[in-house]
């Protein structure tokens, strides 16, 4: 009922975050496509000048191009370009973004982290057994061949994902006011963390040094 109530231009930054979950090129694809719809309604140039310090940011980034062009650095070609569309993007999530929508967005990725743990526990049962381990050892492996990453691109980034899932587990926790949906959220967030855990991204963990103690 909540998404049934989104306009278009709502449900579009909804599925944008739910791909993100599914494949991060799949994304990226509809992403640009979103950006087609805000340039035919004439929207992305209001929505970038509506961006604190567009007037440094977008001309850094066109410098970038060009001297990645001029050095015919393809890899710097991409990565400008990718920076341009990401920024625009943000650009036009920050001018349509209300509470009601981000309250949806934050149950989608906790809804969605079900599903990511879940294949990377499976990742993780195929890599115990075909390296000799039990599933129960939880033998972490520190080559990045052997370490699990679910739906994105490697282990790292599947851990830098598990982090902002726990914290939307702690705004919810915060938010909500029955014990049982307390527990659900608590219990979402241990998940989120034991998997964590399992990626052997032991950098992920230090930013809870700060984070936890300043959100509570």
């Amino acid at each position: 009922a909540k998404i049934q109530s989104l306009n278009s231009t709502e449900k579009l930054i909804l599925m944008s975050i739910f791909l993100l979950f599914i494949n991060i090129f799949v994304q990226g694809i509809f992403i640009i496509g979103i950006l087609i719809y805000a340039f035919r309604k004439k929207e992305w140039i209001q929505d970038i000048k509506n961006t604190p310090g567009y007037k440094i940011l977008y001309p850094f980034f066109l410098l970038e191009l060009f001297v990645s062009c001029f050095y015919k650095n393809l890899y710097g070609i991409g990565i400008s370009i990718g920076l341009i569309l990401v920024f625009m993007y943000i650009a036009f999530v920050r001018n349509h973004l209300n509470y009601k929508l981000f309250q949806i967005i934050i149950e989608i990725m906790i809804l969605m982290s079900f599903f990511i743990n879940l294949i990377g526990l499976f990742q993780f049962y195929r890599i115990s057994i075909f390296n000799g381990y039990s599933f129960f050892d939880f033998h972490i492996f520190n080559s990045p061949k052997r370490r699990i990453y679910s739906t994105f691109l490697n282990a790292n980034y599947y851990a830098m994902i598990l982090e902002f899932l726990i914290v939307c587990c702690m705004v919810r926790f915060v938010q909500c006011k029955k014990g049982l949906e307390k527990i659900k959220y608590v219990g979402i967030g241990v998940f989120d963390l034991v998997l964590m855990y399992l990626t052997g991204c032991r950098a992920a963990f230090l930013p809870f040094v700060v984070m936890v103690p300043a959100f509570l």
